[in-house]
């Protein structure tokens, strides 16, 4: 698999491209295994580097899972527009992938610690951010923005092959602006 997100775009092609394979290679490899069946050697010998090179840009598995994290935050953050319908399109889009192994770290209860840095760092950017910093009650709202995912993952257990992305995203973006009444709920 070719690795989809952006990364910081800095430093040298060639460390670059050995962190590039080896997050598409974690991605792959967490597609077809249980995380506790990946090793550091089968991960290097699936991205083509040595260990040594795992290990001198990652500490373990969990800190490679944060880098991969930070790259999708920061994809997404380049295709924010700041308005909240388009916003909440864009992250539906985002989470409606066909890959396994991001499928798992978005949806698997073992990977709470991921979900937690992607949303919270999501949450800081494009119209999301911008509703979190001038709102009164942050907690509120971050609250409203946790939803968000919520709306979709509840939607897709019910309608897994009905994807209307664009209605569910027009409803989300009003409960978000206008609380429960604003979104046809209540």
């Amino acid at each position: 698999m070719s690795y989809r997100f952006r990364d910081s775009g800095k430093g040298d092609i060639r460390i670059r491209r050995s962190t590039r394979s080896i997050k598409g290679a974690y991605l792959d490899m967490l597609g077809e295994m249980a995380e506790d069946d990946i090793t550091v050697s089968s991960l290097t010998d699936r991205a083509g580097v040595n260990r040594k090179t795992f290990y001198l840009h990652y500490k373990n598995k969990a800190a490679l899972r944060d880098e991969i994290a930070d790259d999708m935050i920061r994809t997404l953050d380049d295709d924010f527009t700041g308005d909240m319908e388009s916003d909440i399109l864009t992250l539906y889009e985002f989470l409606d992938t066909d890959d396994d192994g991001c499928r798992k770290l978005l949806g698997a209860p073992e990977y709470r610690d991921f979900r937690d840095r992607l949303y919270g760092g999501i949450f800081r950017h494009g119209a999301f951010g911008e509703i979190a910093e001038t709102s009164k009650y942050p907690s509120l709202t971050v609250g409203y923005l946790y939803s968000v995912v919520g709306i979709y993952d509840r939607y897709m257990e019910q309608n897994p092959a009905r994807k209307n992305l664009k209605k569910l995203a027009k409803s989300a973006s009003q409960l978000v602006l206008r609380g429960l009444s604003g979104g046809g709920i209540a």
